[in-house]
């Protein structure tokens, strides 16, 4: 009986969601599932209980849902791939989580710096372990209480962004060799997808322009998210449809559920400082100067004074597969182990027939 009722409840959730989605498929009433699923399981008290902020379900912009600027809708947990002339497509659900990360990793470490903390960690919705660690300027105990605080804050801000641009390419990292947030959902075809990149860098960019503004950080981020979006020429949706239109059979093959990506974006920005997003043609953007999003860096907390290293503590089977490939045993060092996972990656993906945008 239970298991009727709990069917019942299920499908309920699934159609208030594809009611909400107006252009879908396969794949994304799976998903749809699988978040009613994890819903009804939080709600029946079964045991889920993950750090940091709310979960956001990203689209692989060549098979789910293709939008124009949701704008406050976002907030609301609605998603969609939008596309703008000075940055191509972009997952606003990335950037809504990567914003939202970049906002709990800067409280926590606020904490830890009013702690004197020089060491502390945080885990995340993947396996693994992020770990700071920290020297402090040497005249800190010298600096009045109003230094103190400011440099709290744009120190906290700085290690936020960091740490969840770090996120972000952990989780593409664990999803290409393998890893599944849900084990019946395959995510490797849209790891590395031409969007990620850039939609990551800019939510860990505007999340760390919300807290600069400061106030409530939901109407702050929105704030900016406006005016950036703006900035970066958004598109209405026929636009958009466009912009997938024109790269399919170059980009990706198939249609929906079946469908296959043919590209695969590794620009972690740490040559030049920038990430810069490959931008499908279009009619409308055509001579349009592609912006480069800046990726997160420790610049002010150096002037500061501060010296800082973040750490990855690998977990579960592709930890250990990414241990193996950086040649480490225990820890994974972004600055100086990313790059050479990349070229792994690289290597792998070329010898599968994938085009690589690094």
């Amino acid at each position: 009986m239970f298991k009727y009722c709990f069917l019942s409840l299920l499908i309920i959730m699934l159609e208030k969601r594809i009611n909400k989605l107006k252009y879908i498929n396969r794949r994304e009433l799976l998903k749809s599932g699988v978040l009613g699923l994890s819903g009804l399981l939080g709600i029946s008290g079964c045991g889920i209980n993950l750090p940091g902020p709310g979960g956001r379900l990203g689209c692989a912009p060549n098979q789910t849902i293709i939008t124009s600027y949701l704008g406050e809708n976002a907030a609301k947990k609605q998603r969609g791939i939008a596309y703008t002339c000075k940055a191509g497509n972009i997952d606003q659900a990335h950037v809504r989580k990567y914003a939202e990360w970049t906002e709990y990793f800067a409280k926590k470490s606020s904490t830890n710096l009013k702690n004197k903390n020089n060491k502390f960690s945080f885990k995340g919705r993947e396996p693994g372990e992020y770990n700071i660690s920290l020297i402090y300027p040497s005249n800190w105990k010298n600096l009045n209480e109003n230094k103190r605080e400011e440099i709290v804050k744009n120190t906290s801000i700085e290690i936020g962004q960091n740490l969840a641009y770090t996120m972000s390419i952990w989780h593409e990292t664990l999803t290409y060799l393998g890893y599944s947030t849900y084990s019946f959902i395959p995510e490797f075809n849209s790891a590395f997808s031409w969007e990620d990149r850039f939609s990551d860098t800019f939510g860990c960019y505007v999340g760390g322009l919300a807290l600069q503004k400061g106030g409530k950080f939901q109407k702050a981020l929105q704030s900016i998210l406006n005016k950036e979006y703006n900035r970066l020429d958004v598109q209405p949706l026929k636009v958009t449809k466009q912009s997938i239109k024109n790269i399919k059979g170059d980009w990706f093959n198939g249609k929906g559920f079946k469908s296959k990506m043919n590209i695969r974006t590794l620009d972690l920005g740490y040559d030049d400082g920038f990430v810069t997003p490959p931008v499908p043609p279009t009619s409308k953007c055509k001579g349009v100067k592609i912006w480069a999003c800046p990726v997160p860096n420790f610049n002010q907390t150096n002037k500061y004074g501060f010296e800082v290293e973040i750490s990855i503590t690998p977990k579960g089977k592709q930890g250990n597969e990414i241990l193996r490939i950086a040649k480490q045993s225990e820890k994974i060092i972004p600055k100086t182990d990313f790059p050479k996972i990349m070229n792994h990656i690289k290597d792998d993906a070329i010898s599968r027939g994938y085009k690589v945008i690094y």
